[in-house]
């Protein structure tokens, strides 16, 4: 065993070689931070001298993920029993061209990022390049520092290897089987460095924007890192359906003077319940009536019987719910490259406005990326898994039973400073359904497994309200009750598009009835801004996919599923497959009615916004 120990030490003794060049590389990418922070001081405006330090330490962990990416082969390759006089001039040279290439992205985006707002993804550096070709004399006059640079920090970084080779009592290297213990530790090292992260997801850009003030997480990003996790994003096509000005007058709302006076300033929780489609309660016809606790919640509050889901997932429900953010693309807003752009969620804006917020899911840490959708939509606390005092209630597959961690997360709020502004997402009833042993189920008949699990969540419903109401913040506290998607049709009547993405939603104040027109067809996109709307808080940014309940004239539900978009009107539903203005459409009429006009015209125009939005970093403006 000392002998293997001993061999293992020489082995990875051979990394001394390279650790001069690999520092200088990471002291290269804190140097250009620090170079686009000076450049683009409004990505860190807000932030305090004190928390700088920090802010570069934090900011590391994206400079290690891709630096172990880029040169880990390179750390493996030495340890292992080649003839190192060889290997080391091969490395040598791969390195600093590999750095060139890697670091360029980051050198450019100095001076790039203060067009397109967001750091460089790979589909961004396509269209730059290709359009960038012709203006090669302008750009090399206009930005000097960039080729500059481009080669003399890669020449610094060739001169940083030592310049000794090892002499011929060293050129053969150890045994095969003495290099597998080294070859291990340094696959095992890189790999833990490159994810970086101990949740379910590896380190993504949108990890930087848990950072407050949000916009540094522009400054926190490296832009090779980006570069590297959106290889095989893929790039909305730019939109051209309609002019700009039409885009602009048919999204236009006027609304009336706010009649919500009473609710400035109230706590507001936002209860979103696992797969609690309209079809499950007992408050439509053709309803299974499974939920008689969230029934009488509708009945006492108010509760809008034509409430629509954003998508079909969980995943595409939060950034709609609290962001406005729709689910208008074939990846998850989470998932895509466009994470970095620019947005005011719900949280952002209340905690601008005195409130202290959090969010809550018993599901893993990191499960579907609602940590990071969380913290970006400003939900500065995060209640998972992890923060759970009990394992005893985990359900064994997706986090903890709804019952006590509803309790939990009542008795959390309990010890946040009012106002507060918290959202919790149930997760019982999803698939595989698994229930507590003990739980009896007295509200229902049925052996159906979906049907019982959403009447587990009720009750678990009904335990949180039984909880919350002997609580100081309860009589002042606005609580909002939606779905995040529907689940499997039983009723014939929910089984065509409209009934995929009927989603209940439920306004309600103890002791109050909340006066709204609550026939009018929404959206999750529109729960948001109808929750700052009641609360009396305006946003710095607004995007023009939402409607506030007092709005003139607002927009209709509209998703994307399986390649078409879709606008639910009273009157039918509109489907079309957004590849020309003139053709793909197809209306399909609610009792024989006829297409009403303007829908497609509406419809181009919240596409066009929505996509030339994200690509351009201009989905959310001045309000």
């Amino acid at each position: 065993m000392k002998e293997v120990f001993r061999q293992t030490g020489r082995s990875l003794a051979n990394l001394q070689w390279i650790l001069r060049p690999s520092l200088l590389v990471l002291a290269f990418y804190q140097l250009s931070r620090i170079g686009f922070m000076l450049r683009n001081p409004a990505t860190v405006e807000g932030m305090q001298p004190e928390d700088v330090p920090g802010f570069l330490f934090y900011a590391l962990r994206f400079d290690l993920s891709l630096f172990f990416s880029l040169f880990g082969i390179f750390l493996l390759l030495l340890v292992l029993p080649f003839r190192q006089k060889n290997l080391r001039r091969f490395i040598r040279y791969a390195f600093t061209i590999v750095f060139t290439f890697g670091f360029l992205p980051e050198l450019i985006d100095i001076f790039f990022f203060s067009f397109n707002g967001r750091r460089l993804d790979f589909p961004a550096l396509k269209f730059l390049l290709n359009d960038a070709l012709g203006q090669f004399p302008q750009l090399l006059s206009n930005f000097p520092l960039v080729p500059l640079l481009a080669i003399i920090l890669p020449f610094l970084v060739w001169k940083s290897f030592p310049g000794r080779q090892p002499d011929a009592k060293t050129a053969i290297h150890l045994a095969w089987m003495h290099s597998i213990l080294p070859a291990l530790l340094v696959i095992a090292c890189s790999a833990a460095l490159i994810r970086n992260s101990t949740g379910q997801k590896p380190l993504l850009p949108g990890n930087a924007f848990v950072l407050h003030p949000q916009q540094t997480g522009h400054a926190a990003l490296n832009s090779g890192f980006v570069m590297l996790k959106t290889l095989e994003a893929k790039e909305l096509e730019e939109a051209r359906f309609v002019s700009e000005e039409s885009v602009r007058l048919l999204l236009a709302q006027d609304s009336i003077e706010s009649g919500y006076p009473a609710f400035i300033g109230k706590n507001v929780v936002l209860l979103v319940l696992e797969s609690f489609a309209t079809e499950y309660t007992g408050l439509e016809k053709g309803g299974a009536a499974q939920t008689p606790f969230f029934d009488s919640l509708a009945r006492a509050g108010t509760y809008f019987p034509n409430h629509f889901a954003s998508g079909r997932t969980s995943r595409d429900a939060l950034p709609a719910i609290l962001a406005s953010v729709p689910a208008w693309m074939d990846e998850s807003f989470a998932g895509s490259s466009y994470v970095s752009t620019r947005i005011e969620g719900l949280g952002s804006t209340l905690m601008r406005n005195g409130y202290e917020t959090a969010f809550f899911h018993g599901g893993k840490n990191g499960t579907m990326s609602f940590d990071l959708i969380s913290r970006l939509c400003g939900f500065s606390g995060y209640y998972g898994l992890d923060e759970y005092p009990d394992k005893g209630d985990y359900d064994g597959n997706w986090g903890i039973f709804d019952r006590p961690f509803l309790q939990f997360s009542a008795n959390r709020l309990n010890k946040m400073k009012q106002p507060f502004a918290a959202c919790i997402f149930t997760l019982s009833s999803h698939q595989p359904y698994t229930l507590p042993p003990g739980w009896k189920d007295t509200t229902g008949t049925g052996g159906n497994p979906v049907f019982r699990a959403i009447r587990y969540s009720d009750d678990a419903l009904r335990h949180f309200f039984s909880a919350a109401s002997r609580m100081p913040w309860y009589q002042n506290t606005l609580f909002v009750l939606s779905a995040d998607h529907t689940h499997q049709n039983f009723s014939p009547q929910f089984a065509n598009h409209s009934g995929q993405f009927d989603v209940p939603l439920v306004f309600f104040f103890p002791g109050k009835k909340i006066v709204a027109d609550s026939s009018r067809f929404i959206q999750h996109t529109d729960v948001r801004r109808i929750i700052l709307e009641m609360l009396g808080s305006k946003p710095r940014l607004e995007n023009h996919l939402s409607s506030e309940l007092n709005a003139v004239s607002g927009l209709l539900p509209m998703q994307y599923q399986d390649g078409f978009y879709h606008i639910i009107h009273p009157d039918g539903t509109l489907s079309w497959d957004a590849k020309t203005a003139g053709s793909g459409w197809n209306w399909i009429s609610a009792e024989g009615r006829g297409e009403p006009p303007g829908l497609k015209m509406q419809m181009m125009a919240r596409l066009q916004y929505f996509r030339n939005g994200l690509r351009e970093n201009k989905l959310f403006v001045a309000h």
